[in-house]
């Protein structure tokens, strides 16, 4: 598993640092940069807002057992991109056939890769916190600040092994090539479940001078651990569960890859030909448009019910297609070449779309008859809708993702949102009005078209064996 897992790191760093902008160590160093800047500011803030608090650990502990509970939520969301990204690629395995390895193995060297990936980020959005903790109740606020990352990683291992299982159930019941998005939509729905409930699990957390001490409530364990057996119950427990629960989630992983059709048999609406025509089916027959409908179909009619955001923002998981969609059509060019960075670039965006207006007309449609009144609201989500497909196809543009390739996709996402992270901070601190966030949204939407036009320039350029010095870097 040891030599898979390798295996895995080095096709990441040569399949997605080798192929985006990441390639340049000018590029490396600004994304550095940018996640230290983050970092760092969120401490400062996270610092003046809890110094107050001083060396008063029930305060401490209580905002820990808080963090436990959204941190659930953070890692339910992380899960269910991962199983987009990674699960239908059965590529990512393949390429370890030649190895004298199981295959219970080479999913075990999958689940090490994801669980790196859950740690870095959650310690990339816990650490402002962590640091606060540790800068002003010192050697104590070590152990506290690890608790929300020890608590990401159960909860993970636990939704694996769950996922493991509800996996083999619908394989038995036959229920084969729909269970990468029945089980999908069971973890939405767990997730949708969690939001409506976290008003009652806060206040089920005991506060710091309740008289019956800190409460249980299953996704605090361990700050509760912490506190209630002290440092060393903490890290043999955590440390003991987190073993058994990784050997099951290894143990009970799938003996096959899943079944995973990159595209779907559907019929075009019109008929094309030509360029437009290979983008339009791509777009329209690729298999994520179809796990993301099932999603944003829930999602609609949960936001529906409950009012609490406009349901057309669910639309914006339609734009996760569009990350995909100019690696994979690469080599169709070849056969329909197409005339600079600036056509192929509108043909994507075009398409991709093209694909999602029809969803957002069939949304208005079902609001027009069940609840006309928001029909008055959405034009924020729209154009927040067309803004995530226009991010989307940047993150596709500079981090190409051939063959469902989830690490490029992945990659490019996390610094996507590193970017706007840093651009939302800076919008806080600047105290923008309100009507400052559509012509801000316009401007990112057009210097992602611009970027991604460039990019799109870079590889089709590298392509041709034609790569200015300049451009090499």
């Amino acid at each position: 598993m040891a030599a898979c897992t390798g295996m895995l790191a080095r096709y990441f760093s040569r399949r997605a640092l080798a192929m985006g902008p990441l390639r340049s160590w000018a590029a490396r160093a600004l994304i550095l940069l940018t996640m230290v800047a983050f970092v760092v500011g969120a401490a400062v803030v996270a610092y003046q807002f809890m110094r107050p608090v001083g060396s008063e650990l029930g305060v401490w502990r209580y905002v820990f057992d808080l963090t436990s509970v959204s941190v659930t939520m953070i890692v339910l969301g992380i899960f269910m991109a991962l199983r987009l990204l990674v699960g239908g690629a059965s590529g990512v395995l393949d390429f370890t056939a030649q190895l004298p390895v199981s295959h219970r193995e080479r999913r075990g060297a999958l689940l090490a890769f994801e669980a790196t990936t859950l740690v870095l980020i959650t310690a990339v959005l816990m650490a402002a916190m962590g640091i606060a903790s540790t800068m002003i109740l010192g050697p104590r606020g070590v152990l506290l600040a690890t608790t929300p990352i020890v608590t990401g990683v159960v909860v993970y291992l636990v939704v694996t092994i769950a996922h493991n299982a509800g996996d083999l159930l619908l394989t038995l019941l036959g229920l084969r090539r729909v269970r990468s998005t029945v089980l999908l939509l069971v973890t939405f729905a767990a997730l949708l479940w969690l939001n409506a409930r976290l008003v009652s699990l806060v206040g089920a957390v005991s506060l710091p001078d309740a008289p019956g001490g800190r409460a249980l409530i299953g996704l605090n364990l361990m700050p509760w651990l912490l506190h209630t057996y002290g440092p060393w119950a903490y890290v043999l427990g955590a440390g003991g569960l987190v073993a058994v629960l990784a050997l099951t989630a290894v143990l009970t992983a799938p003996n096959a890859h899943p079944s995973h059709h990159r595209f779907v048999n559907l019929a075009l609406p019109v008929r094309t030909s030509g360029p437009w025509g290979v983008h339009l089916a791509y777009a329209l027959r690729n298999q994520h448009l179809w796990l993301g409908v099932s999603l944003a179909a829930a999602l609609f009619a949960y936001l529906a019910g409950t009012a609490s955001v406009h349901p057309l923002w669910s639309a914006a998981l339609l734009s996760f297609p569009g990350m995909y969609h100019y690696g994979n059509t690469r080599a169709l060019r070849i056969l329909h070449p197409e005339r600079g960075p600036w056509s192929i670039w509108l043909r994507m965006l075009g398409s991709q779309t093209t694909v999602v207006g029809v969803f957002l007309a069939a949304g208005f449609g079902v609001l027009a008859l069940a609840r006309p009144e928001l029909l008055a609201g959405s034009s924020e989500p729209v154009l927040g809708t067309v803004a995530a497909v226009v991010f989307a196809v940047l993150v596709g543009s500079a981090f190409p993702a051939e063959n469902d390739n989830p690490f490029s996709a992945l990659l490019g996402s996390l610094v996507l949102a590193l970017i706007l992270a840093f651009v939302g901070i800076l919008t806080g601190l600047l105290q923008l009005p309100a009507a400052a966030t559509v012509p801000l949204l316009a401007a990112l939407a057009a210097l992602a078209a611009v970027v991604s036009v460039w990019s799109i320039h870079v590889h089709e350029t590298r392509s041709r064996h034609d790569v200015p010095q300049a451009l090499a870097v």
